[in-house]
């Protein structure tokens, strides 16, 4: 394992998870006035949600073992089997630091694309 690679993850993680606020005040300023805690709450509700899908069945539906090269299993149900060891891929970052990264990368995902609807 790698510290440095380690730490440069979590730190992105950290910073993804700031825009949560950021994203909800570049939406709050798209609405009244009256409705920027509306918009706020539904952020961090967002974040709740998100994180609790991927910990649950968005990981293992990622990169979990696949059927038929389309879409993963659920082996790895509630990040069963996900611990501090290096990654399968033999990438230099402990699996439930890359979770953590990854679950941030699909909340802002999902916060991006509200801004479509």
């Amino acid at each position: 394992m790698n510290a440095a690679d380690t730490a440069f993850v979590l730190i992105s993680a950290a910073l993804v998870m700031l825009m949560t606020p950021g994203l909800a005040l570049f939406y709050g300023g798209m609405v009244r006035s009256k409705n920027i805690l509306s918009v706020l709450m539904q952020c961090f509700i967002i974040l709740g949600i998100i994180s609790v899908e991927w910990s649950l069945w968005g990981y293992t539906m990622a990169f979990g073992p696949d059927h038929g090269g389309i879409i993963g299993g659920l082996t790895m149900f509630g990040l069963k089997g996900v611990g501090i060891e290096e990654s399968i891929r033999k990438i230099a970052i402990p699996m439930d630091k890359r979770v953590m990264h990854n679950v941030k990368g699909e909340l802002t995902s999902q916060q991006y694309g509200e801004a479509g609807q």
